[in-house]
């Protein structure tokens, strides 16, 4: 028994020290240097068009408004369906869903 702990031991101290980082850390560095070239590809692509065309960007931007206004009302007349449901609303109607009581 005291011969295995005694190798045990004696091949813990030769174990050679990693050489490498974690690999999370390669992968966040490796996930940081990909992230920042592509921005910096996208940065390259829209700005000769923005030079070119200044209004563009204010037309996307506009547009990017409009979707998310849109967004926000899809979102706030689902939340208003869910919340009515059972108060003499037309949500009242027998609908492809299950009414599952949870009392």
């Amino acid at each position: 028994m005291e011969a295995a702990a005694e190798h045990a031991a004696t091949v813990s101290e030769h174990r050679p020290e990693p050489r490498f980082a974690a690999p999370s850390a390669v992968a966040s560095g490796t996930a940081q240097q990909v992230v920042s070239q592509v921005v910096q590809q996208a940065k390259a692509a829209v700005e000769p068009v923005l030079e070119r065309n200044p209004e563009v960007f204010d037309h996307l931007a506009a547009a990017g408004s409009e979707l998310l206004a849109a967004y926000r009302s899809a979102v706030e007349n689902q939340e208003r369906r869910w919340t009515t449901r059972g108060t003499g609303s037309r949500d009242d109607e027998a609908g492809p869903g299950e009414h599952i009581d949870l009392d």
